[in-house]
């Protein structure tokens, strides 16, 4: 058997046969896309392809990569694809999310490892005077404010048990800023190494630090 399928409550476990990760072809009359290599590939390939197109596309207005990525998702997402579930499922099918999700992780630790190598880490833990101030402002206007006003509205409003726990943890969520995120901006941007860069990296590094350490508390 290809694939088994086991519902436990409220999860499904997809248990895929270890031997079959390459695929001898249309010509031996299987599909490929049951095995795990060509279907990754297939999926990387139209991850890139759809991202490449919509750079492309917004080339001329000037928008960052990372926007290209974002609507690439989308277009690859429910959104878009979604609206065909057959197509969907056969590109990307769940028994195939553990292997992208475990390829995209690595990918992030690379990119964020190859980040680290060029900064300098005491940034995060002694800011300089401007970096302390920036960092201490968006602190307090876009996390320590927002939960002060959704601590209150619990308290003061009628919402249901579940809705108020998930409250303070989104809050703390949306605050936060993407350092992978800035980072790349700035490497796109080529001013990595640069006064505002450093600047850049160094508010959100020490912003991300108070935000983490704080949102742990929720």
């Amino acid at each position: 058997m290809m694939t088994e399928t086991y519902t436990l409550t409220n999860k499904t476990l997809f248990c895929n046969n270890p031997q079959l990760i390459n695929s001898s072809g249309f010509l031996s009359g299987k599909n490929p896309l049951q095995a795990t290599v060509p279907l990754l590939f297939l999926q990387l390939i139209l991850i890139s392809l759809a991202s490449k197109v919509v750079e492309i596309c917004l080339r001329p207005l000037g928008q960052s990569i990372i926007v290209s990525q974002i609507l690439g998702g989308l277009v690859l997402g429910p959104s878009v694809l979604g609206q065909a579930p057959e197509i969907a499922a056969m590109i990307f099918p769940q028994r195939g999310t553990v292997m992208l999700e475990t390829l995209a992780t690595f990918g992030i630790v690379l990119f964020v490892f190859s980040l680290g190598v060029k900064m300098d880490a005491s940034l995060m833990f002694n800011p300089d005077k401007l970096a302390f101030s920036i960092s201490m402002s968006l602190f307090i206007f876009t996390l320590i404010i927002p939960l002060i006003l959704t601590i209150t509205i619990i308290n003061q409003v009628q919402i249901e048990e579940e809705f108020q726990r998930s409250l303070p943890l989104l809050v703390g969520s949306q605050s936060l800023v993407s350092f992978p995120a800035i980072a790349c901006l700035l490497a796109e941007l080529k001013i990595f190494n640069t006064e505002v860069g450093r600047l850049a990296v160094a508010v959100s590094m020490f912003y991300d630090l108070l935000a983490l350490s704080t949102t742990r508390v929720f």
